[in-house]
């Protein structure tokens, strides 16, 4: 896991901007159908920073980031949007009750082909957990395949705000 200063100084140093080799630099326009069956347009939330995190039930870093997240979510529900995006082959049998048992709140959905070309994939992402952080205004800030603690997803969201504010 990264650390709040080693987040900090890559992000510095890249500009703050870190893509990952792939052409995409605004939140994708791509509809989607959540855990509660709500339809969400990504691209309806570019007034907010949105984290969009890819995870799988079966991967340890990403059930310990999912609870991260949702602090996350509880903390700055105020201009932080959040969705998770669901990598597991049973489906919403698999994900549902993981989600309630572990009280995940913020919208989840589940890989389709939609979504892997959105986000610039071939093929399910690998290694998960990764994030796409996008500004207020649908850039992409920052994109991580590792997971992260709340104190960085903070750490990050303040400096996009801070960005944001200048």
């Amino acid at each position: 896991m990264f650390t709040r200063r080693s987040i900090l100084s890559l992000s510095a140093s890249a500009g703050f901007t870190l893509l990952h080799g792939k052409d995409l630099t605004f939140l994708p326009s791509v509809r989607v159908t959540t855990a509660q069956n709500t339809r969400l347009q990504l691209d309806e939330w570019k007034d907010s920073t949105v984290i969009i995190n890819f995870w799988a039930t079966w991967c340890g870093p990403c059930r310990q980031e999912l609870k991260e997240l949702q602090k996350i979510a509880e903390e700055h529900r105020q201009h932080v949007r959040i969705l998770g995006i669901a990598l597991d082959q049973m489906g919403w049998k698999e994900v549902t009750p993981f989600l309630r048992q572990h009280d995940i709140q913020f919208p989840v959905a589940l890989i389709n082909r939609t979504i892997l070309r959105a986000f610039g994939f071939r093929r399910e992402p690998e290694p998960v957990p990764q994030s796409f952080i996008f500004e207020p205004g649908g850039k992409l800030a920052i994109h991580f395949k590792t997971a992260l603690a709340a104190n960085d997803f903070t750490s990050l969201i303040e400096k996009i705000d801070s960005k944001q504010n200048d």
